[in-house]
């Protein structure tokens, strides 16, 4: 089994001689937050995260982050003595458990069902977005067959004429890149 804890804790296991696999930051220097970056990933089995319910945590809403994305990535999780004696018992015991911690359950890479769900709703939006900015696409290009430019008068055969004029000498310099003669005009401001 390996173990991976935010900073604090694993210092604090390592002094009782568990054997700590990897440590992240501290829980309120974005530890926590690690740690849930591993869950998405299906990396993690368990958590077991203590906290004292009886004082405020300057980095609560880390912790209720951590809690949710167990939550959304159906991850085990325990969060008092009591719930980890029951989860160390079924990582012992329970086939289910016991393979979601050795990594061979195929379950335990593929979506939960919260995810599975919020990932096809996700796509319909993103189908409605598509058609309706396709749809304001077409009503905004105008159709080419039949029209007019307004600057070119009709001509015989329903074919435009185009107007061709010559370009001001500033127009050319900057439409053929000539950055010396933009440059020898730049106190003209007329542009």
């Amino acid at each position: 089994v390996k173990l991976i804890t935010t900073g604090s804790t694993g210092r604090s296991l390592s002094s009782m001689n568990l054997d700590v696999e990897q440590l992240v930051a501290s829980g309120p220097l974005g530890g926590d937050q690690e740690i849930g970056g591993y869950i998405t990933q299906g990396k993690i089995a368990a958590i077991f995260f203590f906290t004292d319910p009886l004082s405020a945590h300057p980095h609560s809403p880390d912790i209720e982050a951590l809690n949710r994305i167990c939550c959304v990535h159906d991850c085990m999780f325990a969060n008092n003595p009591s719930t980890a004696k029951a989860l160390v018992y079924s990582l012992q015991y329970f086939p289910f458990a016991l393979s979601r911690l050795l990594g061979v359950n195929p379950s335990q890479n593929m979506d939960s069902s919260v995810v599975k769900a919020y990932k096809e709703n996700q796509q319909k939006v993103i189908a409605s977005v598509s058609a309706e900015k396709k749809k304001e696409d077409k009503k905004k290009k105008p159709s080419r067959r039949g029209s007019t430019a307004s600057f070119a008068p009709e001509r015989k055969g329903g074919r435009n004429k185009t107007n061709y004029r010559r370009k001001s000498k500033r127009q050319s310099l900057v439409g053929t890149g000539n950055l010396d003669g933009l440059l020898e005009n730049f106190g003209d401001t007329s542009i």
